[in-house]
């Protein structure tokens, strides 16, 4: 039986492996929570017990092995994710792994970057996820190249007005023309602050050409 599979206990699994990973993973989640030093041990107790029971569930509905959860759950909570916006935000991350294949590093990065840079919503970012994901089943852009190049061409595009749908036409565009999504991303990110060093008349009209920004 898979250890990282849920059972009627969190370590139902029998495995001492398992039993140690999993104790790491959430006596970490108790202390970026903030509740180690506190004198009751209910308290983490309810940490580690809210962590095993969202790491069961996303075992149970998406396939995303529990160690993989509670990694998401930790970095997550490092950036200062609690409650029920930990709980989605760790969903939206699962669902990216999934959906494209991706490592939690990976995922996290991308939720962070829609989340931070564009203010989306929990619901925004799943239905952004839903979005990329008809894109990877119709275009030629993957779920990959969207991650790996949000965070360097997100905050641009932002700072141009543009939104996360202005990323994806802009890294189709890239990758339909046969530039690596990446590379491009890189591309416009010297351009831009090229831009930004020049002229008021040059930043001007090179904002006209960014989408959103018209």
């Amino acid at each position: 039986r898979d250890p990282d599979r849920p059972g009627r206990h969190p370590f139902a699994a029998g495995s001492a492996a398992a039993f140690y990973q999993y104790d790491k993973q959430l006596t970490n989640i108790v202390k970026l929570s903030g509740d180690s030093t506190q004198t009751f041990v209910a308290s983490n107790d309810k940490i580690r017990e809210s962590a095993m029971d969202l790491a069961r569930g996303m075992s149970e509905s998406m396939g995303v092995t529990i160690k993989q959860s509670l990694d998401l759950q930790g970095q997550l909570i490092a950036l200062g994710k609690q409650g029920t916006e930990l709980s989605r935000a760790t969903e939206s991350a699962g669902r990216l792994m999934v959906l494209g294949d991706l490592d939690p590093d990976t995922a996290i990065k991308f939720t962070n970057t829609m989340s931070t840079v564009f203010k989306a919503s929990a619901d925004e970012v799943d239905k952004y996820i839903d979005l990329i994901n008809e894109m990877e089943n119709s275009t030629v852009l993957t779920m990959q190249d969207v991650s790996d190049a949000m965070p360097k061409i997100g905050p641009i595009v932002k700072s141009m007005n543009g939104d996360i749908k202005d990323v994806l036409v802009m890294l189709e565009s890239l990758k339909r023309g046969g530039i690596d999504a990446v590379e491009g991303a890189n591309a416009v990110k010297s351009i831009t602050g090229s831009v930004f060093r020049s002229t008021k008349r040059l930043r001007d009209a090179y904002s006209g050409m960014v989408p959103g920004d018209s």
